[in-house]
């Protein structure tokens, strides 16, 4: 492993994941908090494969493939994105819905 490589893990009753510090560093999730949708912004060149919510609990509430995330479903709350690039890196951000 890169000395320079901070990785991260994430555990819950549902996922265990392995948060890259990479990817996190060139994604932006915005607005938040948000009554309506998020939208997910990456550096060019890093193409997004998935988008999953999970509610606090560990259960996956809703899962996209775009880069707008529509929460108008979910009630207000806080939830955890995790988000999977094409590299299999994995970065998650706690979001907020109004």
């Amino acid at each position: 492993m890169d000395g320079d490589k901070t990785i991260t893990a994430i555990f819950s009753p549902v996922t265990a994941s392995i948060i890259d510090s990479e990817l996190d560093k060139i994604l932006q999730v915005y607005p938040n908090p948000t009554s309506e949708k998020l939208y997910v912004n990456v550096k060019a060149g890093t193409e997004i494969k998935s988008i999953i919510i999970y509610n606090l609990l560990g259960k996956k509430v809703l899962e996209e493939n775009t880069l707008i995330v529509d929460l108008t479903a979910l009630p207000s709350g806080i939830y955890i994105m995790k988000i999977l690039d094409d590299n299999g890196r994995i970065a998650s951000r706690n979001i907020r819905k109004r």
